[in-house]
C-alpha cells in the first residue's frame, strides 16, 4: 500500500512528494495478533468502499460502497451497531472509527452468534438453576403438606383417643364433663331447658 503526500511551501508551490510503502503483511501480522476468533474480521476500507486491508484476507482494491458502516460514519466518527456483514451476510456486531486526515474506516466484527455466545451460556445456567431449585422447592412444599396432612391426623386421632373410652367407645368422664358445661352455658345463655338423660 503505498500512501503519497504533497509537500508545499509556505506559498504554496509544489515542493516533492512523499511516497511510503506498507507491505500488506504488516498490516496482517498486526491483525493477526488481535483476532480472538474465526468469525472475527478487521478491514481497513477506504471511504469509496474500496478494502485497504482485511484480516482474513480478502482482494485488496475490491469495493462495498454500499456497505451499511458508511452511512454510520458519515454522522458519527466511531461506533458500533448490529447488522449483516456486506461480504459474508452473516449477523455481526459491528464497530468502526474514521481515522483523522485520511479517507479511511477501520472496522471490526464478530458474529452476533459468537457475541451472545456467553450470555446464552449464562442464561441457560441461570435458567437450570432455577428449574432445580423449583423442583426441589416443589417436593419440599410436598413433604411439608404431607407432614402437615400427618400431624392433622395424628392430632384428630389424639383427641379421639381422648375422649372415649375404649372399652365401651362412648365418651369418657372429662368429654361428658366439657360438653355437659358448654350445654349447660347454651342453655343459660338463650333461656332455654335443658334434660339429662342416663
Amino acid at each position: 500500500t503505498t500512501i503519497s503526500r504533497a509537500i508545499r511551501s509556505e506559498r504554496g508551490e509544489l515542493e516533492g512528494v512523499l511516497l511510503i510503502t506498507i507491505e500488506s503483511a504488516h498490516f496482517m501480522q498486526l491483525f493477526q495478533g488481535t483476532r480472538h476468533s474465526a468469525t472475527d474480521a478487521i478491514s481497513v476500507l477506504r471511504t469509496d468502499g474500496a478494502i485497504f486491508v482485511r484480516m482474513p484476507e480478502l482482494e485488496i482494491g475490491r469495493r462495498f460502497p454500499r456497505a451499511e458502516v458508511f452511512s454510520h460514519a458519515v454522522t458519527a466518527q466511531s461506533g458500533t451497531y448490529q447488522a449483516n456483514g456486506a461480504i459474508d451476510g452473516i449477523p455481526r456486531l459491528i464497530s468502526f472509527e474514521t481515522i483523522d486526515g485520511f479517507p479511511l474506516v477501520v472496522v471490526v466484527t464478530r458474529s452476533l452468534e459468537e457475541v451472545l455466545a456467553p450470555w446464552w451460556r449464562f442464561t441457560g445456567f441461570v435458567a437450570g438453576s432455577l428449574a432445580i431449585a423449583l423442583v426441589l422447592f416443589g417436593a419440599a412444599s410436598r413433604y411439608a403438606f404431607r407432614s402437615a396432612a400427618q400431624a392433622e391426623a395424628l392430632q384428630f386421632e389424639l383427641e379421639t383417643q381422648a375422649h372415649t373410652d375404649s372399652l365401651t367407645g362412648l365418651a369418657n368422664r372429662r368429654h361428658f364433663m366439657d360438653l355437659a358445661e358448654m350445654e349447660l352455658s347454651r342453655s343459660l345463655r338463650y333461656g332455654s331447658p335443658i334434660a339429662v338423660m342416663m
